[in-house]
């Protein structure tokens, strides 16, 4: 901080200090040469005029050496001249002295959309085999706050795309070793989902018209020749991973509205219209891979006398806890859904008859304990199975642990019943009754007990 005046230095010096800054002090233009000659500094802010100098000059100076540090100009001077002047000279961003809380506004704002603040922490592979390029280009990289992990060859970067995650690649298409900075990069570009997303800056010491057509055909995003220039290096590695990080904000958005889509916000479940989107998936997977598949539908018991006697509000949170325990309980490939009202369906690939009848029951009994807003309740489930040998049908699958379910309900709810599944569709529409063999009752009352 360069500065006359030492109540500014005070106020200038708390309002760092609020922004996470510490504040080196000086007065003139000699002291602050010096204390940049010593040190490395994020910030630079200087009222307009000092001793020995003005901040104009002395910032194409300071530029000269550090081309990515953040200076902030003070001034009571609102002249677009001068603005333009100090802009062009390298300033990053003018503030006018009108008022302590406007100056306090002005440079929290300005920090806030700092230069390369918003880049701190991305991750850069760096694959470079000379160790003096190498040093000197991670410095002014760190200086811009990245954090970058330095390869000698490209077998190595390689290996390492298994296990790291970066926002930017940066390589020389020469290096040591068998594999070239070209090698890396057509290797980075096949790998499926992640290949494609990440940004490349190659590095080559040709600027011939067929070297850069070979660059681009391979997929690099932009290139630098050599010898490298810092500002070059800085202003490219900042737009390539401004529009990664921006890409991904995009994708992150996308995902949320499509979890907000399919999502039940009240139960966390997904919704009726998310889960038939994903039962479909499921479904085609199983003609594939032709496996046992089971499904459970559960409603809850006199849930109308929930909401008529204790509120909707009331009624809400019980619908809350039976969902958030299902998807507990449940396995993560399993799909659980709330159907409508106070039904909810789970979806179990892999799954045959017996530990699907192993799951219902334990999802019945820990229904009953839940006790959500002191009320006990209970749920009626009913479960089906379809045979490995079969296709299965969302709407058979339904309409069999409907079935099911109305046969626990008649026998006085709180209990699992099981349908059996079938290709044909004039059993499925049987009433239940008709359905009931005796072979059928004697196994419902051995499960019952």
């Amino acid at each position: 901080m360069i500065e006359n005046s030492p109540l500014y230095h005070r106020f200038l010096s708390e309002q760092f200090a609020r922004l996470g800054y510490k504040s080196v002090i000086t007065d003139s233009r000699q002291s602050a040469l010096a204390q940049l000659h010593h040190g490395s500094y994020q910030l630079i802010c200087m009222n307009m005029y000092f001793e020995g100098g003005n901040a104009i000059e002395l910032v194409k100076e300071i530029r000269r050496d550090d081309p990515s540090v953040v200076v902030i100009m003070l001034t009571s001077d609102k002249s677009r001249t001068l603005r333009s002047h100090a802009l062009r000279a390298g300033v990053t961003e003018v503030i006018y002295k009108s008022g302590h809380k406007s100056v306090s506004r002005q440079i929290a704002r300005c920090l806030k959309h700092g230069r390369h603040a918003h880049l701190s922490g991305s991750k850069v592979m760096y694959v470079e085999d000379s160790v003096t390029q190498a040093t000197m280009n991670i410095r002014i990289l760190e200086g811009m706050g990245l954090e970058v992990t330095h390869f000698r060859t490209a077998e190595a970067a390689m290996d390492s795309f298994s296990r790291s995650d970066f926002d930017l690649v940066i390589t020389d298409v020469l290096l040591k070793g068998e594999a070239s900075g070209l090698t890396l990069l057509r290797h980075i570009r096949s790998l499926p989902g992640i290949g494609r997303r990440i940004p490349v800056l190659t590095i080559t010491g040709y600027d011939d018209a067929a070297r850069r057509q070979e660059l681009f055909r391979a997929g690099t995003s932009d290139y630098i020749t050599k010898p490298v220039l810092k500002e070059e290096l800085v202003i490219r590695v900042t737009n390539l991973i401004s529009n990664k990080l921006l890409a991904d904000k995009v994708e992150g958005q996308q995902a949320e509205l499509y979890d907000m889509a399919v999502r039940d916000h009240l139960t966390g479940c997904y919704n009726r219209h998310g889960f038939s989107e994903l039962a479909g998936i499921y479904l085609k997977q199983a003609q594939t891979r032709p496996d046992s598949m089971s499904f459970l539908l559960l409603d809850l018991d006199l849930f109308k006398q929930v909401n008529d006697s204790f509120g909707h509000n009331v009624g809400d949170k019980v619908l809350s806890a039976v969902g958030k325990l299902l998807v507990s309980e449940c396995r993560s490939d399993d799909l659980v859904a709330r159907y409508g009202g106070e039904e909810f369906v789970v979806l179990l690939p892999h799954c045959g008859k017996k530990a699907a009848m192993k799951t219902a029951r334990r999802l019945r009994k820990k229904t009953e304990s839940l006790c959500p807003a002191g009320i006990r309740i209970t749920t009626s489930i009913g479960v089906t199975r379809v045979p490995k040998r079969c296709s299965p049908d969302l709407e058979k699958m339904l309409k069999a642990a409907d079935q099911a379910v109305y046969r626990a309900k008649k026998k006085g709810r709180n209990r699992v019943r099981y349908c059996p599944y079938s290709d044909k569709p004039e059993e499925t529409t049987l009433s239940a009754e008709s359905a009931l063999t005796s072979e059928t009752r004697s196994s419902e009352h051995a499960q019952d007990t």
